[in-house]
């Protein structure tokens, strides 16, 4: 199952994946309208892995939405994850009373936001019942990593920016 689903990646993993899922909230034009912290109409142990890159950050309870992901995987699924990570935030940063677009933007790096991820990420995840493994630019040889632009060839001064990306693979635990 892959959450608001990025074209160039949905097309090659319908290629290889037996099945092969599309979900979201808001779009309709998806395999599944759905809500990721309430799967309800999911079934337990139901997919091999759940995709959601850079949806978290959106989701209003993003600890309940994982802990759905973890019950629709099955014994040994993966969860592969991507969030906005203020470069050096030690903890994670959310405050409902930002509330309009201009301030979310202010405080979370775009308007439709709701936090930002500081580096408990993975501890997060862990919680939510994820062995959890973290992959930046430094598992790839240099070239690849200018090739495919795994690292900003020029580092943001903005004070919200992610200069250091990373990809969470998450194995139910």
């Amino acid at each position: 199952m892959h959450f608001a689903p990025e074209d160039l990646i949905s097309l090659k993993l319908q290629r290889i994946a037996a099945y092969y899922a599309t979900a979201d909230l808001l779009r309709s034009n998806h395999d599944l309208r759905l809500d990721m912290s309430d799967m309800r109409q999911v079934e337990n142990a139901s997919y091999d892995a759940v995709i959601a890159l850079d949806v978290l950050e959106h989701v209003p309870d993003y600890r309940r939405a994982l802990r759905e992901v973890h019950r629709v995987l099955c014994p040994t699924g993966w969860g592969i994850f991507t969030v906005p990570q203020k470069d050096g935030l030690t903890a994670t940063y959310e405050d409902s009373s930002v509330a309009t677009s201009k301030d979310r933007e202010e405080h979370f790096g775009q308007w439709d936001h709701l936090r930002i991820f500081g580096d408990d990420f993975p501890i997060i995840l862990q919680a939510a019942g994820f062995t959890v493994t973290s992959v930046d630019a430094s598992w790839f040889s240099r070239g690849l990593v200018e090739r495919h632009v795994l690292s900003p060839p020029l580092i943001s001064t903005h004070s919200l920016a992610t200069n250091h990306r990373r990809v969470f693979f998450c194995q139910k635990a």
